[in-house]
């Protein structure tokens, strides 16, 4: 089964969900939104993986002004975005994966992905970078949040997987919740160490890169077209 269609069965409730099953999921998407210079007013924002909308609602909130595009691969997420931001004329919808995206150059002043750029592959990350660089205006940021770890490492891996059930049970998550998502992370997850998405930020073109949020594996990476 393709991720999207894993997504459409994960919409209903979808955020208390991700709350119990994901450490520092509010923290990490409120990262997204936060952080940028004080002169920096984004007019066009791309969300990738926009998921229910959390990180969509939170620049509408941050910067609401900007037009947005909403891209998911989840049929049952966007319908869901629609109904939540009906009411906003800036929000337009991408229901397509990020490989079949395709944006003229310059074409937004602000990229953000938040916990979906872990369902691709190494070599779908670097060409989504350079893809991302080229739609970026000179000025704009790239920023995700996101699980940073690389399963080739076994120790590090095993520890980290160590903790973040550790973390998630703690916040209520259950047998069944902890089976899933083990069952949900072998099928579809790809995660990579910070170092590794940092030097593909760097490789694509971004000449300023940063990790404006770290709890350990969990965290937010960011990359800025200089203008």
């Amino acid at each position: 089964m393709q991720v999207g269609k894993e997504f459409d069965k994960l919409e209903s409730d979808y955020t208390a969900k991700i709350i119990r099953w994901v450490p520092h999921y509010q923290e990490m998407i409120s990262s997204l939104s936060e952080g940028y210079p004080p002169d920096f007013v984004p007019l066009s924002i791309l969300d990738l993986g926009t998921g229910n909308g959390n990180v969509s609602a939170l620049l509408q909130s941050r910067f609401p002004e900007a037009d947005k595009v909403i891209v998911d691969a989840s049929a049952k997420m966007i319908a869901t975005c629609k109904k939540r931001f009906g009411g906003f004329e800036q929000f337009s919808y991408v229901e397509k994966y990020f490989q079949d995206l395709h944006f003229l150059p310059a074409s937004f002043d602000m990229v953000v992905a938040g916990l979906s750029i872990h369902h691709l592959q190494g070599p779908e990350k670097e060409i989504l970078f350079q893809d991302v660089y080229t739609w970026l205006k000179p000025g704009g940021f790239f920023s995700i949040c996101d699980l940073f770890v690389d399963p080739e490492d076994d120790l590090e891996h095993k520890r980290v997987i160590g903790e973040w059930e550790r973390l998630a049970r703690l916040q209520g998550s259950t047998d069944d919740d902890w089976a899933y998502l083990m069952d949900h992370y072998d099928k579809y997850d790809h995660p990579n160490s910070y170092e590794q998405q940092l030097f593909w930020m760097k490789n694509a073109g971004f000449e300023q890169t940063s990790i404006p949020f770290i709890r350990d594996c969990f965290g937010t990476i960011r990359g800025h077209r200089v203008p």
